[in-house]
């Protein structure tokens, strides 16, 4: 089962590479599949970095989240969840935005 949640992305200027077009998320990791180790998080990164429109993926076996910063124009979060869900990671979108930073 897929759980996919639809709330609002925040947009973030916190990396200097993105442009003003460039969206950054962060996906939660919810159900039976869970990234465990480091290939596990490379696995998760090379399948969502081939989505044409994903500038940047890096994912986290400790927190078990997927950071993602695309171009809205040519790719979405709902491809980003579908494409997780492939490979048997169930998403779910952060909806505070700004999780890192508080940390």
């Amino acid at each position: 089962m897929v759980m996919l949640s639809h709330v609002a992305v925040v947009p973030s200027h916190e990396d200097s590479h993105d442009s003003p077009a460039t969206q950054t998320f962060e996906l939660i990791v919810q159900g039976d599949l869970t990234i465990h180790c480091a290939g596990c998080e490379a696995r998760a990164e090379n399948v969502v970095s081939r989505i044409p429109g994903v500038r940047d993926a890096k994912a986290s076996h400790r927190d078990q989240t997927l950071r993602v910063a695309l171009d809205p124009a040519e790719a979405s979060v709902e491809a980003v969840q579908e494409k997780l869900a492939q490979i048997g990671y169930a998403t779910v979108l952060d909806s505070d935005g700004d999780r890192d930073e508080a940390q």
